[in-house]
């Protein structure tokens, strides 16, 4: 939101959401976060000539950008830097971040997405020069801005170009859907015509044969007519019913192929935002260890983080497996006899650091005298661990969640998961437990989902004999239920 004000140029809302986001960096203590939210802040302080504020957020984004390994970024926060010292007529200064930002540019690759960074020190330079005079060098650096930016200008045109092609293509195969549609439609109501043409013509051959002709013979004509009429008939219901297969075959095509888009488009974004953005993440953890940047009380207080963030991307990459097998049909139930209070609590015991690291009290309600469930048991902890997931998601500091299970007269089980979190809207409710993803929700810490969850729920539940709903109040809470069918004598 803040780039999209700050593209508008509306200043002034930028700066409001930046700061928001400043500030939940230091909560998430995410340090690449806060360098990239005091760069953007630096940058728009520095175009207001607000130069004693904007020097020390470009220079911590740089000090940041450095310790990521980030050089095109910690570039373009450092030519600010070298052009604020020229403002002030600090020129020492200036040619000391000059050089530092040149020896920097030698560990940029000439790739598209970087040369934005050559482009900014170029211009920086040839500023820098026609401050100090000395055109000639100026003028040098100049003509290497303008080749920079034209060619991170037909980078960026490139990209237009492609994403339009892709567009026109993408319509292209949609019409020529639609024509096939209008083209198997046209052609059955082709057939009706036909038949109904036939028959009047087959009617008025009858007529005419009976009035000229006698009984005997008329007969014989009339049972060879029929026979010829019967066969038509025949071969036309069989031509319909062909055409009709056709079409029915084209929508479920067409069908397969929007939700196969869908899902497409749904574990590409997955990928590559929820996926790589923690490991590269890990990496710059990784690389931090490798060159001895991190000591050991710093790497014990990032550890939790770093547990917490790879338990998540696991859970992310178990459901796209999970989904994946269940689309390919290659996911197979093994039920075998379970103890509910048991896989209860083992899953509330999983799920009970992530509770307490939210300030969520997470506890069971009664679970004795249960009886053993039929049901495939790895299915079934996937199924609480999501739902208990969600309710975690969901809450906020101090609210609680309770799982609890109950035996019911229909020899079922019915487990439920409640909390006091903010609830769903009764709209969103209606399209849950679909066969297809639902678009994901930021959790009340900000916390991502796939949009898979519920439906893998759903399949679980179903392929083991039980059933699955959702009760919930907005802003009042949850409650998710499902039901494990009873072992018994029969």
């Amino acid at each position: 939101m803040a780039l999209i004000f700050q593209k508008t140029e509306k200043i002034d809302s930028a700066l409001v959401y930046f700061n928001k986001a400043l500030q939940a960096s230091y909560v998430q203590k995410n340090r690449l976060w806060e360098g990239i939210v005091k760069g953007n802040i630096g940058s728009i302080y520095y175009n207001q000539k607000r130069y004693e504020e904007a020097l020390p957020l470009l220079q911590k984004d740089v000090e940041i950008s450095l310790g990521y390994k980030l050089y095109a970024n910690a570039v373009l926060s450092l030519s600010d830097v070298i052009l604020i010292h020229l403002a002030q007529k600090n020129y020492a200064e200036a040619q000391n971040s000059l050089l530092r930002c040149d020896t920097l540019l030698k560990k940029i690759e000439w790739i598209a997405v970087d040369i934005r960074a050559y482009a900014k020190f170029y211009e920086t330079s040839a500023i820098y020069y026609e401050t100090l005079q000395a055109y000639e060098q100026a003028s040098r650096y100049r003509r290497l801005y303008e080749d920079a930016d034209k060619a991170y200008r037909k980078y960026i045109k490139d990209i237009d170009i492609q994403r339009i092609k892709f567009r026109y293509n993408y319509e292209l195969k949609q019409r020529d859907i639609e024509k096939l549609t209008e083209k198997a439609a046209l052609q059955q109501t082709y057939l009706y015509i036909i038949g109904f043409a036939l028959a009047t013509v087959i009617l008025m051959i009858i007529v005419l044969v009976q009035r000229f002709y006698q009984k005997n013979v008329l007969m014989a004509r009339l049972r060879t007519q029929n026979e010829q009429i019967k066969q038509n008939n025949e071969q036309l219901l069989l031509n319909m019913e062909q055409i009709t297969q056709q079409t029915q075959m084209i929508e479920s095509q067409n069908q397969a192929l929007y939700a196969s888009n869908l899902s497409k488009d749904k574990i590409f974004s997955l990928i590559s935002h929820d996926l790589r953005s923690p490991l590269a993440r890990l990496k710059g953890i990784v690389g931090l260890l490798q060159d001895d940047l991190l000591s050991i009380v710093e790497l014990q207080k990032i550890l939790p983080a770093l547990e917490n963030n790879l338990d998540s991307t696991l859970n992310l990459t178990e459901e796209l497996l999970y989904w994946a097998k269940s689309q390919i049909g290659g996911l197979q139930v093994h039920p075998t006899l379970l103890n509910p209070s048991l896989i209860v609590q083992q899953t509330i015991d999983y799920l009970q650091k992530t509770a307490e690291a939210k300030g969520i009290l997470l506890s069971k309600g009664s679970l004795l005298d249960l009886p053993v469930v039929w049901a495939d048991e790895n299915m079934i902890k996937a199924v609480l661990r999501n739902l208990i997931n969600n309710a975690i998601k969901f809450s906020n500091k101090n609210e609680s969640i309770i799982i609890t299970a109950d035996y019911e007269p229909q020899d079922t089980v019915l487990f439920k998961i409640s909390d006091t979190g903010i609830g769903i809207k009764p709209e969103i409710v209606e399209t849950m437990f679909k066969n297809e993803p639902v678009r994901s929700t930021q959790g009340t810490a900000g916390e991502k989902g796939t949009g898979f969850g519920l439906t893998l729920c759903k399949d679980f539940v179903v392929q083991n004999g039980g059933q699955i709903w959702v009760k919930s109040t907005w802003r009042k809470g949850s409650e998710f239920c499902f039901t494990l069918p009873v072992v018994t004598a029969n």
